[in-house]
């Protein structure tokens, strides 16, 4: 799809180019990511500094600040912090420790959004090198990497006092590792990037499915294509997830959720209409067109989006998991 947009944006601007001078075209053409920019970063200070938390959020800073919101104690150290995301929240609580420690600095409400914010900012900076590595246009780039975030909902959490906008940050950064880790051959660095990868997917427990399924597509492609240190490579890969994962099961899972039963507030059901099927539908005729193409890269972050959806899919199947793009319990997906 990124392809054919790419082709479609230079024969506009090779038409263009008949009806104004080079110029022009050039002068337009780099002053679109600059009004983008201008456009997100105003509909963010618009609630940067809101001073009205809605209830999510005022217990989320509640329980991060060691604080249990029935008893009105505080104990404000990390052990308090676990138990009362235990309690309060259905998350691995990543985001209640980080927060944790980020009150430590400061308690302003603008300091506070900040964080969530740094998120969101990352999950940019990630798609956009996620692209670079793609068509390698610095550009064409940047200006992907802003069209996900014209979004109302991606821009109401960016600043929100949840783990949404770290969940992001996983997603994109997920779909970077399946982008640059399958020719990487430096232990560390495989290393490196799956803790990086393990303490995003700390966020929120869809999180981990993301996870999941990028360290399997880069798995496969060691296995088919670098046989001789696919197990060494695939070991570097694996351990760090095997660990936070058996973190997150005595730590959170184990005491929020034993039988893996969605709350009775989530609805779970697969609505079909149109925008949907599009999501749905768009990755696997992608994998059909990239599997044509020379760049294994296309195909395995095509794959990627595929299995995702699909594990998506089955999870709204059995009642665990929505699948509907609109909600947010699926914004990793979006």
């Amino acid at each position: 799809m990124i392809k054919v947009l790419v082709q479609l944006s230079k024969l506009c601007s090779h038409f263009a180019t008949l009806f104004f001078s080079n110029r022009v075209v050039s002068i337009f053409y780099r002053s679109v990511p600059i009004f983008l920019t201008i456009y997100i970063l105003f509909r963010i200070t618009l609630n940067l500094d809101n001073c009205s938390p809605w209830y999510d959020e005022a217990m989320q800073f509640w329980i991060s600040l060691g604080c249990d919101p029935d008893e009105i104690t505080m104990d404000n150290s990390v052990v308090e912090v676990v138990k009362l995301n235990q309690i309060f929240n259905h998350d691995p609580g990543g985001f209640s420790l980080l927060l944790h420690f980020w009150l430590k600095v400061s308690q302003s409400i603008e300091w506070i959004r900040l964080l969530p914010l740094l998120f969101f900012i990352g999950s940019v900076m990630v798609i956009s090198l996620t692209i670079q590595s793609l068509f390698k246009d610095k550009l064409l780039s940047f200006i992907c990497s802003l069209i996900p975030f014209l979004f109302d909902s991606l821009l109401y959490f960016s600043t929100e006092i949840r783990a949404y906008s770290m969940e992001c940050l996983c997603s994109s950064f997920s779909m970077l590792a399946v982008c640059i880790l399958p020719k990487q051959k430096a232990f560390g660095k495989i290393t490196l990037v799956s803790i990086m990868l393990c303490l995003l997917m700390t966020s929120r427990y869809s999180a981990i499915i993301e996870v999941t399924i990028a360290m399997l597509i880069i798995a496969l492609y060691w296995l088919r294509h670098c046989r001789k240190s696919a197990k060494e490579r695939i070991f570097f890969l694996i351990v760090p997830f095997v660990t936070i994962a058996c973190l997150i099961y005595f730590f959170s899972l184990r005491l929020q959720n034993p039988s893996i039963k969605t709350p009775y507030y989530i609805d779970t059901s697969f609505k079909i209409d149109g925008l949907n099927i599009t999501f749905f539908l768009i990755p696997p005729c992608c994998l059909f067109l990239f599997s044509h193409f020379k760049n294994r890269t296309l195909v395995n972050l095509a794959l990627y989006v595929t299995l995702l959806n699909f594990a998506f899919l089955i999870l709204a199947k059995f009642n665990i998991h929505p699948a509907d793009i609109r909600s947010k319990y699926c914004i990793g997906v979006f």
